[in-house]
């Protein structure tokens, strides 16, 4: 197991701890909206990192070039107008 499963795996036992904590709170009508929102915090913040993982390496540069033929075919690029 790697580091971030690990950090996975500790935001999990946390959601499951506060699950347990909220649904109380909610089943005694005391969850407050800020309960809730932390609550859900915490839920984007496990989503974010498992996606995060599962998408792999953001940023990935692809060399090239880019060739402005807009002179040979007339020149205006489609939505565009010389005009305006």
């Amino acid at each position: 197991m790697d580091a971030e499963e690990e950090s996975i795996l500790r935001q999990m036992i946390r959601i499951n701890e506060s699950s347990g904590q909220l649904a109380t709170l909610m089943l005694t009508g005391e969850a407050t909206q800020e309960d809730q929102i932390n609550f859900a915090h915490k839920l984007i913040d496990l989503a974010e990192t498992i996606r995060d993982r599962v998408a792999g390496p953001v940023g990935i540069v692809i060399e090239g070039s880019v060739v402005d033929d807009s002179a040979t075919t007339g020149g205006d690029t489609p939505g565009t107008s010389r005009d305006a």
